[in-house]
């Protein structure tokens, strides 16, 4: 698991390093978190909080298992293309695969700061009751 986050986490770094610094985005994480047996039908569920005045893109909205570096298919995703708006939330989600960890990433725009973001990560059973929630980490 570790490794499969690694390599994901150094492949965005490679691409964080490429970019000019003035363009640069804030890579948030959140997890891994584990299922433990996995709910039939449950879901991954990753949302972002906005309160930075501005409109704010969003991208690289992933979910990764700990068994792949390819991104999950998504299920929902309510976050808009232009980005989420002052006092606005979007979310994004994934079916869980199995009894795996979970990992959400997205980048959020250059000139924002971490003081104007928040996201969690969370997994819900097929009823959509939270059965684990964390916050997310501001990596770049």
């Amino acid at each position: 698991m570790k490794t499969v986050l690694g390599l994901v986490v150094a492949l965005l770094g490679v691409f964080y390093l490429t970019v000019p610094a003035s363009a640069q985005q804030k890579l948030l994480i959140g997890g891994p978190v584990h299922v433990k047996g996995g709910p039939a039908g449950g879901s991954v569920v990753c949302r972002a909080f906005s309160w930075s005045g501005q409109v704010v893109p969003l991208s690289a909205k992933e979910i990764f298992a700990n068994n792949s570096t390819t991104p999950l298919p998504k299920l929902v995703d309510s976050c808009a293309a232009n980005g989420i708006a002052h006092g606005q939330m979007c979310e994004y989600s994934a079916r869980i695969q199995g009894n795996l960890a979970y990992t959400c990433v997205f980048f959020v725009g250059p000139n924002t700061g971490a003081q104007n973001w928040a996201a969690s990560i969370e997994i819900q059973d097929a009823q959509g009751n939270v059965l684990v929630q964390e916050p997310a980490s501001l990596l770049f």
